[in-house]
């Protein structure tokens, strides 16, 4: 797969969501069920999360009842078809530093717009200190046209928060590739955040 390329403000971030501190689950709303949405209900956006967009008014993440791995919604991200663009939803926590953090998130393909072209999804986590500014950003696994489509495949990975990291942005980001000439579209579900230890 190829190496996702974005330009993303961590400070940005940081400023605007609410930072949390929680014992065991970090993140918050993580299977998508607030605010519950009628089934052709368009343009909601989950509660804890902000959504993102490098296209503004091109943003194309919505929360849907057509699929879901737990409860009664997910998060569908559909490519924006413009080149370089990317999309995404993300979170911010308190965190500990040197602490080890696993990042879980589950992907459905959807089987009537499969992924096409350089249309990819991706986690990726950005470290911040004291003073909202990005230490560093680990970039995790990533899923293309290869991913089999009408299933959930879970998506995990484990990183250790830098010596001055005080919080982090979780992020699920959907890019389109250089060209923007790709399509299709996943959705996103049971995402969790935990000290693992």
């Amino acid at each position: 797969m190829k190496k996702a390329r974005y330009v993303f403000i961590a400070g940005l971030l940081a400023m605007t969501l609410p930072v949390q501190t929680v014992e065991a689950e970090l993140l918050r709303n993580t299977r998508f069920d607030s605010p519950p949405i009628r089934r052709h209900q368009k343009d909601t956006v989950p509660d804890g999360w902000l959504v993102f967009s490098s296209a503004g008014r091109a943003n194309r993440v919505t929360m849907t009842r057509s699929v879901s791995h737990e409860g009664r919604q997910s998060v569908r991200m559909q490519a924006q078809k413009q080149p370089m663009a990317f999309q995404g939803i993300c979170q911010a926590v308190r965190v500990q530093r040197e602490r080890e953090y696993e990042f879980v998130v589950h992907v459905y393909i959807d089987e009537s717009e499969p992924l096409e072209g350089a249309v990819h999804g991706q986690m990726v986590i950005e470290w911040l200190d004291r003073d909202e500014a990005e230490i560093s950003r680990d970039l995790g696994p990533e899923w293309d046209h290869e991913l089999e489509p009408g299933e959930w495949h879970c998506f995990r990975f484990t990183v250790q928060a830098p010596e001055d990291a005080v919080a982090a942005v979780f992020s699920i980001i959907q890019h389109d590739g250089r060209t923007g000439t790709g399509s299709g579209t996943f959705y996103v579900d049971a995402v969790s955040v935990q000290r693992s230890r």
